[in-house]
Order: C-alpha cells, then sequence, then structure tokens
C-alpha cells in the first residue's frame, strides 16, 4: 500500500483537541503531495487536506478549487487546504479513492509554495 504524489486517500485525522483547533480532523480526502521517492521508503507522507466548503475563504491564494468532475474519486466540489500541509503516518491512511490532474496538482504546488514563502511577493 504505496501511495504517490497526486493521489486522493482518505486519511484519519482523529478528533479535534478543542473547540479551539483549527486543523482538519476527522476521516476526510487528502491530496499527496511528498516525492514518489520519499513515498516509497518513509512511513511518513505529506498531504494537502480537502474540503467541501467551497465557498468559505475559496479566493485565499493557498486554497485551489478542485473540481469534483475532473478529480478522479471526488463526489463534489472540493478546496485544497495548502496552509494545512499536514505529515501522514501510513497507519492513519485508510484507502486510496482517486487522484487529482496533472494541473490541479500544479496549482496545488504552487499553493504550498505561497504558505512556505517560496515566492517573493507574498513575503512583503
Amino acid at each position: 500500500m504505496k501511495a504517490r504524489r497526486g493521489e486522493i486517500w482518505m486519511v484519519d485525522f482523529g478528533p479535534p483537541l478543542d473547540e479551539e483547533d483549527h486543523l482538519q480532523h476527522s476521516i476526510r480526502p487528502v491530496v499527496i503531495v511528498s516525492n514518489n521517492k520519499a513515498n516509497q521508503h518513509s512511513m511518513v507522507l505529506h498531504g494537502v487536506p480537502l474540503t467541501s466548503k467551497i465557498k468559505k475563504k475559496r479566493f485565499l491564494p493557498t486554497h485551489v478549487f478542485i473540481n469534483g468532475f475532473q478529480a478522479e474519486g471526488l463526489s463534489r466540489h472540493s478546496l485544497a487546504l495548502c496552509e494545512q500541509l499536514c505529515s501522514i503516518r501510513y497507519s492513519d491512511m485508510i484507502r486510496p479513492i482517486g487522484s487529482v490532474s496533472a494541473f490541479q496538482l500544479i496549482k496545488i504546488t504552487l499553493g504550498m509554495q505561497i504558505q512556505l514563502g517560496m515566492i517573493g511577493s507574498f513575503n512583503e
């Protein structure tokens, strides 16, 4: 059960720590963003969680719209929350459900670069 970059997996993040915990929780879809060599050899991957609440803050540069008709395995439109880039243990991964397109993966990569300060114009 090795994941590949661009695949969408269902992941169990567990319950929230308290009511002010703003991280994504419970079982939800995640786009795997770590490189395939690391995915093959590491027990920890990196992913970007998805949410179906697409109206909330849709136009933030770290929120990437994923068209549910163009992403294999999604039943509805979603947002990739690139500001919530997370480490995932293989033991928390439930099953693969599909994948994003190459273009959607490029947009997610750009959203992560913005979040991590790799694009200068967003650091001013």
